[in-house]
């Protein structure tokens, strides 16, 4: 993830919590590049530490925190971005300032490491799944887009997770794949331990049939055939699969609805000032803070279903797109409501 695409991934629609924390990352990689110098200087010049001393009390500031990020990642995961954001510039601000205080160099290496766990947290989701990555990894699920949230990764980011785990069997599943426009097919023939599913449950529309597909290299398949029940699919659901994937044309067509209507909602929204996440699937989710199941029960009384997803992700609102008309009756409610 080159510097570029990760500013362009940065989008203020978000959270303020969760746009800060991101950017945050990025201002703390340069940042540190300037702190360290002057680090090393002041444990040096100033306190009288010894070369050697001075050098690895800075490599543990920065060594803690690349550790750190998998658990800082967990961190903002289990508790939100604004609570580990407000934790971790309260440790910054109280380690830095007892580094005056310093007598020995177990103090300032003890202070280091608070320094870099509480950076830690700034590391991206991405940087974090990286990390995470160990020769014992065996296998790695990965929903592209994500469900609820809509967010995606790209192709190269993808090759990468690949590269890092040689031994493990790698999931993507593409069930949202129609909405998004990228897939990780091309890489079957260069990666063995690659998987890729899809459903025609999303945008052929037809769950009741319990239909899906995965691919992966031959001898995969051939596997994966050992452990198939011979009878996972009625001769009606395949005639009704095989018909819908060569209906391109309503595809084609449902899609750009889709998308039209899910860049009405994404706009209605900001015109609403309800902060949401950009996502790349047929859905958007809206953050409505402790009014969640508030909103979700007024919009059911109108005949409008959306998801509470607020259990897993705090004031989350899962709203489905479907056609531009439906988009403008779900905004409509809602600036009655919000």
């Amino acid at each position: 993830m080159s510097v570029v695409s990760y500013l362009r991934g940065l989008d203020p629609r978000l959270p303020r919590a969760v746009w800060a924390l991101e950017l945050g990352g990025v201002i703390n990689s340069f940042g540190n590049g300037f702190v360290y110098p002057f680090l090393f200087i002041y444990l040096h010049n100033v306190r009288g530490f010894a070369l050697g001393v001075s050098g690895l009390i800075v490599a543990t500031n920065a060594g803690v925190a690349l550790l750190a990020g998998t658990p800082g990642g967990a961190a903002a995961d289990r508790f939100g971005a604004k609570r580990t954001l407000a934790a971790s510039l309260a440790l910054l601000t109280v380690a830095y300032a007892l580094f005056p205080l310093v007598r020995e160099p177990w103090h300032a290496l003890a202070l280091a490491g608070l320094v870099g766990l509480a950076n830690g947290v700034f590391w991206p989701s991405y940087h974090t799944l990286l990390a995470a990555i160990t020769p014992q990894t065996r296998a790695i699920l990965i929903a592209n887009p994500n469900n609820p949230t809509g967010t995606a990764i790209d192709l190269p980011s993808v090759e990468r997770i690949l590269k890092a785990a040689p031994n493990a069997a790698v999931l993507i599943d593409e069930a949202y794949y129609e909405f998004f426009g990228v897939t990780a097919l091309p890489l079957l023939a260069k990666y063995p331990h690659l998987f890729v599913s899809r459903t025609f449950s999303k945008v052929y529309g037809m769950a009741a049939l319990r239909m899906g597909c995965l691919f992966s290299q031959a001898g995969n398949v051939k596997y994966l055939h050992k452990a198939q029940s011979p009878y996972s699919v009625n001769t009606l659901a395949a005639a009704a699969a095989e018909a819908a994937v060569r209906d391109t044309a309503y595809i084609e067509n449902y899609v750009t609805e889709a998308l039209a209507a899910r860049e009405m909602l994404e706009a209605g929204f900001e015109k609403l000032d309800i902060a949401y996440v950009p996502g790349s699937a047929n859905f958007v989710l809206g953050y409505f803070g402790d009014r969640a199941v508030e909103i979700r029960d007024a919009l059911r009384e109108k005949a409008i279903l959306v998801r509470d997803r607020s259990y897993e992700i705090p004031g989350g609102v899962r709203i489905t797109v479907g056609t531009r008309a439906q988009a403008r009756l779900v905004l409509a409610e809602l600036e009655k409501i919000w």
